[in-house]
């Protein structure tokens, strides 16, 4: 999957992406629930702290935004957002 994604700049500029396959899946989730986010309580088991920071580090910007949740271990849950072109 290596290679699949560009990070397009403002003036239409495509960088290749290299990520390593986790992080390049959860980017194509990202890609896939655009514009509503992704929430970490949908991938139970996965790092997604570890792939938003493999994604930063490429250059991919990607918003936070924490939410309230209930339920027996209640509190906050983090909602991703894609805020780059790619």
């Amino acid at each position: 999957m290596n290679g699949t994604f560009h990070l397009l700049s403002g003036d239409g500029d495509a960088k290749p992406l290299v990520l390593p396959k986790r992080a390049e899946w959860f980017l194509s989730e990202l890609v896939k629930a655009f514009p509503d986010g992704v929430t970490t309580i949908a991938y139970a088991g996965v790092r997604i702290g570890d792939c938003i920071l493999k994604l930063r580090k490429a250059g991919v910007d990607v918003r936070t935004v924490y939410e309230p949740h209930a339920g027996e271990f209640r509190g906050r849950h983090g909602r991703y957002f894609l805020r780059s072109r790619v």
